[in-house]
């Protein structure tokens, strides 16, 4: 059910280009825009770079998929995540 879930969020997820790159921080990470103002707090463990405008993060020991303004999509967290092709 997860899965599917996932999926439709995905398929209707529209997003627009937002360049962000990703920062370390006191050993957390997180996303600056281009003037290097933070749009998403470093409080991760682990994160990938944004790609169709989602971001795979993880939190302690599970895995979420981020969208460009730091919302949780579906407020699901898994135990793996895998890149978008």
């Amino acid at each position: 059910m997860k899965k599917i879930l996932l999926f439709l969020i995905l398929c209707v997820q529209v997003s627009f280009a937002q360049e962000m790159s990703l920062v370390k921080q006191n050993g957390k990470l997180g996303y600056i825009d281009k003037t290097g103002q933070f749009v998403i707090k470093p409080v991760y463990d682990k994160a990938r770079s944004f790609s169709e405008g989602l971001a795979a993060v993880k939190d302690q020991k599970k895995w979420g998929f981020l969208d460009t303004k730091g919302q949780l999509l579906g407020n699901q967290w898994f135990e793996n995540a895998e890149l978008f092709k």
